[in-house]
Order: C-alpha cells, then structure tokens, then sequence
C-alpha cells in the first residue's frame, strides 16, 4: 500500500471511531480533506435534527466498518455520504463486483432508508484525478458558500473525475436554482448531478434539472 493509502485509512479509521460531539463528513479518499466539518453551531443551523445528525453518523459510521470488514480496497476508493437516512456512495473501483458489493453493503445497515449508487467503475483512479477532484471540492464548496451562505451545511458534496454529486434538502426552489447554477458554472465542473430534495415546494425531484455535459447545457 502506498503513502497516500495508508494516509487515507488512518484518517478514515480515526473518524470512524468519533460516534459523539460534531458530525464530521468523512473525507472520500479521492478527496480527502476538504469537505465540511459541521460544528456545533453549524448543526445548529441545519435542516436536520440534532437526533438525525447523530442518527446519520452512526449510520456512515457503519457503512465504513463494513466496507473496512469486507475489503481495503472499498475502505479506500468508496465514499458514503448520509443526510437524513439518505446515502450517497461515490468513489471510483475497477471492477463491477466492487461497485455491487459496496451498495449491497449500504443497503445491509440498519437506518439507511434509500441508497445513491454513483459510483464509477474506470480505470481512472490514480493520483491525477484525486488532485483534480480535491480543487473542484473546494471551488464547489466556496460557490455554495457565496450562493446561499449558512444553508451550506444543507449540502454535501463529491467531486469524481469531474463529474460533481450533490446530496441534501434545499429550503426553496430559489435556493436550488442558486446551488445549481453556481456549481454548474465552475469551469472545473464536467457534470453535475444533484440529488437535493426541496423542502418548500410539493414538485418532485424529477423537475429538477436534468444535468447535463458541458457541450451540450451552456452557462
């Protein structure tokens, strides 16, 4: 296992292990790092529920140990975002058994009410694509900031080979349409793919914008 691997699972395993106090957003390991740290008032803040922040964490808290349990491989290249029971599983594996594997795993953890499978199967998994997500993270992490301010911790967010994932609950159909444009006009930013729920409006999630490459949606 190379340096940055064995970086990766020890910040992994650390988080792993903080079931109380801040919910951390585990850093996906093509992306460690940059996601939010949700503080105290941060939490605050948010949509969720004090109850549900801690209810999320146990479960992604989980969904690592059995990735862990089951294979480094899943531990290191498979991200698991929880917001509200939802989970988004992102990452980038070689192999199709890896993908079903790490959703069947998902599914399998009490607490987890619908699994996002968004995981890439491609053989561009190296040290290239991680820098490169990790910049995207932090200008998708600054638009979200200057789009709606507080409400960023409405949000979670993966960058995988270009390709930008969103999870979470916008307060308003005004407030998405901010999110959106302003991820989808990052220059870094291939595709964006949301799976935001809007709390306000009564329209589905299947109005929301189909994304869309680049060459094909202009800004």
């Amino acid at each position: 296992m190379d340096a940055l691997s064995t970086i990766r699972c020890a910040v992994l395993l650390l988080i792993v292990g903080l079931l109380t106090g801040c919910e951390y957003l585990l850093p996906n390991p093509y992306t460690a790092g940059v996601q939010v740290v949700t503080t105290a008032v941060g939490t605050a803040m948010e949509e969720r529920t004090l109850g549900e922040v801690g209810d999320d964490l146990v479960v992604k808290t989980k969904i690592l140990q059995a990735f862990a349990s089951e294979s480094q491989s899943l531990l290191i290249h498979v991200s698991a975002d929880v917001y509200q029971g939802d989970v988004l599983l992102t990452g980038a594996v070689k192999e199709a058994e890896e993908d079903k594997k790490a959703e069947d795993l998902a599914r399998a953890v009490p607490g987890v009410r619908r699994v996002i499978n968004e995981i890439q199967i491609t053989e561009d998994v190296g040290l290239h694509a991680t820098a490169r997500d990790m910049v995207i993270e932090v200008k998708v992490k600054g638009a979200i900031l200057a789009a709606v301010g507080t409400s960023l911790v409405d949000y979670r967010w993966r960058s995988i080979n270009g390709t930008v994932y969103l999870l979470g609950v916008a307060q308003s159909r005004e407030e998405y349409d901010k999110v959106y444009d302003a991820v989808r006009g990052l220059d870094e930013v291939e595709r964006l793919i949301p799976h935001v729920r809007i709390k306000t409006k009564e329209e589905p999630t299947e109005g929301l914008p189909t994304p869309l490459p680049k060459t094909e949606a202009p800004k």
